[in-house]
This record gives structure tokens, C-alpha cells and sequence, in this order.
């Protein structure tokens, strides 16, 4: 029963993790910032000024931003990945244990 647990928790994670990448925009790699670009007209040489800021916004993505260790958790693909090994691992003791008693 253990194991049937693990594996409904396992599948619950993925599918949220799944869910909070979708709202999140599907993006392939994970974003921590927001490019916000601002248009004036300069009156000075009838020009217009583009001026670019960044501001911090977390976006979920498939993948980490950085190709660092201390970053992985930060993407979809950890979840999924742990969330799949944690099946795997959970319907091979299921089988074991059945095949036990």
C-alpha cells in the first residue's frame, strides 16, 4: 500500500509541476528576469528613444537558466525526471513485494 501511495504522490507532482508550467507560459528555459522596453520620442532630434529595463519576474521552464548543478531544481525537467525515477523505483518494489508474499 506504501508503494501505491508513493506512486499517487509521485504522479501528483508531475502533474502539477506540469500544470505550473503551462500557467507560466511553456517556456523551454527558465526566466528570472523580464525585458520591459519603453519607447519616448525625443523632442530634441524628432528620434524615438528605446530604453530597456529589466525586471525581476520568475517564469517556470523546462529547463534550468544556468547549466549548474545548484540551478537544476529550478526547471520542469527536475520534476519530471525525480517524479519518474520515484515511479520506476516505487512499481519495482511493488513487484517485489508481491512477488514476496
Amino acid at each position: 500500500m506504501l508503494w501505491k501511495l508513493v506512486i499517487v504522490a509521485a504522479a501528483a507532482a508531475i502533474l502539477i509541476g506540469g500544470a505550473l508550467w503551462v500557467a507560466d507560459g511553456t517556456h523551454i528555459y527558465t526566466k528570472d528576469r523580464e525585458k520591459v522596453v519603453t519607447t519616448s520620442h525625443d523632442p530634441i532630434f524628432g528620434t524615438e528613444v528605446e530604453e530597456v529595463t529589466w525586471v525581476e519576474n520568475f517564469q517556470y521552464g523546462l529547463f534550468p537558466d544556468h547549466a549548474h548543478i545548484s540551478h537544476l531544481h529550478r526547471s520542469y525537467a527536475f520534476i519530471l525526471g525525480l517524479g519518474g525515477g520515484v515511479i520506476l523505483v516505487s512499481l519495482f518494489m511493488l513487484r517485489r513485494a508481491r512477488r514476496t508474499a
